[in-house]
C-alpha cells in the first residue's frame, strides 16, 4: 500500500539501511536517502554503492539525483 508521501533517511550503516528500505518501500512514494560525503568522514557509514545495490536488492530504483 504506497503512498504519496516522500520520507528522507540518514543511515548509520548498510544494515541500518537495508531494514529501513524493507519496513518503508510500501509506505512512502519516496525515499531519499542522505549519504555523508567521504572527505567529511572515514569510513563512510554507506557509501554511494552500497545504498544503490540495496535499492536495488529491494526493488527501488530511481534515475534522479539530489545534489
Amino acid at each position: 500500500m504506497s503512498t504519496d508521501s516522500s520520507i528522507t533517511y540518514e543511515p548509520n550503516n548498510p544494515a541500518d539501511l537495508a531494514t529501513f528500505l524493507v519496513d518503508n518501500k510500501e509506505k512512502h512514494h519516496e525515499i531519499w536517502v542522505i549519504l555523508i560525503k567521504k572527505k567529511y568522514v572515514n569510513p563512510q557509514p554507506v557509501s554511494f554503492n552500497q545504498a544503490v545495490n540495496l535499492a536495488i536488492n529491494n526493488g527501488l530504483v530511481d534515475s534522479r539525483t539530489n545534489s
